[in-house]
């Protein structure tokens, strides 16, 4: 486990280094936006993108977009809890 630990700090380290640490954590709310929302919802939408700190969502339905925007302060909460740091600002629903 220490092992894992000393390696994430390395990782975290060289993508700092290279100034793409941002990038990173903002990809990772792609990958992660199913997990957060949930199945019910994520069959409903799908996460295409982060720019500048703004993550754009492709949802199936008006309704559901309604209904997403409602949601938006807790998903974004969510989202930066589970990558770590702050990186998604804003959620903009299409």
């Amino acid at each position: 486990m220490k092992r894992a630990a000393e390696l994430g700090s390395v990782l975290n380290r060289i993508l700092k280094d290279l100034h793409i640490e941002k990038k990173v954590y903002q990809s990772q709310a792609l990958l992660l936006w199913s997990e957060v929302v949930g199945e019910k919802i994520s069959k409903i939408s799908r996460a295409e993108r982060v720019d500048n700190g703004i993550l754009f969502v492709r949802v199936d339905s008006p309704s559901w977009r309604t209904e997403l925007i409602y949601l938006k302060r807790d998903i974004i909460h969510r989202l930066n809890k589970k990558i770590g740091v702050n990186v998604i600002t804003d959620i903009r629903f299409k």
